[in-house]
């Protein structure tokens, strides 16, 4: 018989988990799911999973709750594993996405695949609420803009640069939490101001679309700047956006301990971005495992999961791009 402390421990995590129900859901209704998550007879499993893909992603922040701090074992097993099917989700969508697009000779978009990637991390990410914040600071810009005297593709870009650092606070991570896997989903990384060079760039990047400046991505060894094409100008979001030369990146590269090659210095695709964003967080969850603390014991080790997924779909990928010599 479980005892009073773990009966309230639960009940506690049931109401932290029902604070932060999307709208749509029932408190009433999620409580009944809730108390089902510790029975795993198959046609229970099946008719949660089913409720839940219902319910939609939004209600991961409820599910985290409950597979953090339920009592019960098998609730909390449940619980993680209703997060991956929405995980899974998309992944798996975001992987067909990417090989249609290597079939047709296309490249991805750069935000929605942003967003599905960040989903896999947090599947509550809202497509619509990132959308919004890059064109709140696209507006910001362009008030900047209309203000200055002087209307030249560099003022633009240092218009730019004011509002993603100065007003908004973009910024790199401590040096002890550059491995933390926040810094790479657009999700967490938006919501903390705080990401990893190609984190930064890539939103960067999409907020420069929005004012009407063309940058691309360079995907540099250890490093990822963007390109303004205009002013043959390369940027370093990950450093306040500073400017630099070709030499510049040449001594980086060789600094590295690198010679340097001119591809290093070509435009990368989307496809090519987010492969490399799939590898930053396959060294991200490495990390994890290798300092993963066991709460539960007989639990599976924290980001083991995440990432065994990330190098089976990264690997289907870059083998298509090998096979049609796009690497």
């Amino acid at each position: 018989m479980r005892n009073d402390n773990c009966m309230e421990h639960d009940n506690q995590a049931l109401q932290e988990a029902i604070a932060v129900l999307p709208k749509h859901c029932s408190s009433a209704e999620f409580a009944s799911v809730v108390a089902l998550l510790d029975d795993s007879s198959p046609s229970v499993v099946e008719a949660i999973t089913h409720k839940v893909q219902l319910w939609g992603n939004d209600l991961a922040p409820a599910l985290r709750i409950l597979a953090q701090r339920s009592t019960e074992k098998n609730a909390r097993v449940m619980a993680t594993a209703l997060l991956q099917v929405l995980q899974r989700n998309a992944i798996v969508e975001l992987h067909y996405a990417m090989v249609e697009a290597i079939v047709i000779g296309q490249d991805i978009p750069l935000e929605s695949s942003l967003v599905l990637l960040s989903r896999f991390g947090y599947p509550e990410t809202s497509a619509q609420d990132i959308s919004d914040l890059f064109d709140e600071m696209a507006l910001r810009v362009h008030a900047h803009f209309m203000k200055n005297e002087v209307h030249t593709d560099l003022t633009l870009l240092i218009c730019l640069n004011r509002v993603f650092f100065e007003e908004y606070h973009f910024q790199a991570p401590e040096s002890t939490r550059y491995y933390d896997t926040d810094n790479c989903y657009v999700y967490s990384s938006l919501k903390h101001r705080i990401g990893i060079p190609i984190t930064l760039a890539t939103a960067y990047m999409l907020v420069a679309e929005r004012c009407g400046i063309e940058l691309h991505g360079i995907g540099m060894p250890a490093h990822f700047i963007v390109f303004h094409p205009e002013l043959n100008l390369f940027i370093d979001p990950f450093n306040s956006g500073s400017f630099l030369s070709k030499e510049d990146c040449r001594r980086y590269i060789e600094q590295s301990g690198l010679d340097y090659d001119e591809k290093y210095m070509h435009r990368s695709s989307h496809v090519h971005i987010i492969l490399r964003m799939f590898r930053n967080l396959i060294m991200c969850y490495t990390k994890v495992v290798e300092n993963s603390v066991q709460f539960f014991p007989e639990e599976r080790v924290q980001g083991a999961w995440e990432k065994s997924m990330l190098e089976r779909y990264h690997k289907q990928v870059f083998d298509m791009l090998m096979n049609n010599g796009m690497v």
